[in-house]
């Protein structure tokens, strides 16, 4: 062994290096951006939760709509029903109206052929007679049909309600026409027949 080789060792040796007048510190370095701990600190997210009165707020909004689907569909049930009420009692109304009325006409038909005058306005009266027979069913099933209450956004239901208001109306006021004077019978009745057929009542023959 050389004597310039025994005298290293394994020991590691730091350089001292000189700083120079201007240079920072590295402890000067870590005062001015706050410390290692600090920068890891601004980095971490911060988690919000939605406070307990947006929940439940939110709660209160899916309770509010979901009991007006219901009230909201237990009420069109209801409707239903009425209307489907008021076409029957339309129905049977102008059932009885089209047989009384019509037995009475062919009743009268051969001798309304043969007379005038005086002994045709009797004739006439006798069809008065069976009209107010029948009018007081009509009356009472326009009645039933306007009391039925259909809210404004239920928009198939109140087509509905306005087509057989439509017709009970008109229903009655034929009657009525005939009841006070027969020959009324005899007019054209097409119009009112085609506002049955609106208000979905399917009656063959009849002039109501």
């Amino acid at each position: 062994m050389t004597p310039d080789h025994a005298q290293l060792s394994d020991e590691p040796v730091r350089l001292v290096r000189r700083r120079a007048r201007d240079e920072p510190s590295e402890s000067d370095l870590g005062d001015s951006f706050g410390g290692r701990e600090e920068v890891l600190d601004a980095g971490t997210a911060v988690v919000r939760r939605p406070s307990r009165w947006i929940i439940a707020a939110a709660v209160v909004v899916v309770l509010v709509a979901t009991t007006g689907w219901y009230v909201d569909r237990q009420e069109r049930a209801r409707e239903m029903r009425a209307l489907e009420g008021c076409r029957r009692q339309l129905h049977d109304a102008v059932v009885f109206a089209d047989l009384r009325l019509m037995s009475m006409a062919d009743y009268l038909a051969p001798a309304l052929s043969v007379t005038s005058g005086t002994r045709r306005a009797r004739l006439m009266d006798d069809m008065g007679v069976a009209a107010r027979s029948a009018l007081g069913d009509v009356e009472r099933a326009d009645r039933g049909c306007r009391a039925v209450s259909i809210r404004p956004w239920h928009f198939a239901l109140t087509s509905q309600h306005q087509a057989e208001t439509a017709y009970s109306g008109a229903l009655t006021a034929r009657l009525r026409a005939v009841a006070d004077r027969g020959s009324s019978y005899y007019r054209d009745s097409t119009s009112l027949q085609r506002l049955r057929d609106g208000a979905d009542i399917h009656i063959p023959g009849g002039p109501f």
